[in-house]
């Protein structure tokens, strides 16, 4: 193989190579005008994107401001309706079922061997050293000792959870019509049993 001879002279071999150098510079210089360009509306179209989400999400918060400001009276209604049911709790808090307590009262005692001739009744507050909620004092006679003792044990039977931690204050004897009999004093307290459930029933229910 015969070796290549360059017939052009030297000076334009140089000038093509300078050329060649100065296309190249360009090239690189449009490539990384383009790169730049593609950078520019990749992050313009973000943020037209973003600008759009923010305005959509504005609208959004508007509306939602609207319905907030729709809702408010019914906002009010409800925290009227707390208020009123705490209301209500604080001013039955230890409301004792006092009907049902006398009616229990007539139902268990003895209606032949001992009667109540005087009844007081008072309503407390639980504390810490006691759990009654309410205490009962009655008076009464009876036709010997064995009945007081009865009534005594019917105060703290479990079939009468309402009462309890029953005592005898006083026993003392004496008569009626000539008949013997025993008079007795006996204190009770009352336990959660008695309450009555009127917070219940005048609570309205809310569907």
């Amino acid at each position: 193989m015969s070796p290549k001879i360059n017939l052009l002279p030297l000076e334009r071999a140089e000038k093509a190579k300078g050329r060649q150098k100065v296309v190249l510079r360009v090239f690189l210089l449009l490539a990384y005008i383009g790169l730049l360009a593609f950078v520019f509306f990749m992050m313009k179209s973000r943020e037209t994107q973003a600008e759009e989400n923010l305005a959509t999400q504005q609208v959004a918060n508007e509306l939602i401001k609207d319905d907030i400001a729709e809702l408010r009276p019914f906002k009010i209604l409800g925290e009227d309706y707390e208020a009123g049911v705490i209301n209500l709790q604080a001013a039955l808090e230890g409301d004792i079922a006092w009907g049902v307590l006398l009616q229990d009262f007539g139902r268990m005692i003895s209606d032949e061997h001992v009667w109540i001739e005087g009844l007081a009744v008072s309503r407390v507050i639980p504390v810490e050293e006691s759990i009654a909620y309410g205490s009962v004092q009655m008076s009464g006679s009876g036709f010997d000792y064995p009945d007081v003792a009865s009534w005594l044990v019917t105060l703290d039977s479990g079939d009468w959870e309402a009462v309890g931690a029953s005592w005898a204050a006083s026993v003392t004897t004496g008569s009626v019509n000539d008949v013997d009999t025993v008079g007795w004093s006996i204190q009770t307290a009352l336990s959660d049993a008695a309450l009555s459930v009127r917070v219940d029933d005048l609570t309205p229910e809310v569907p």
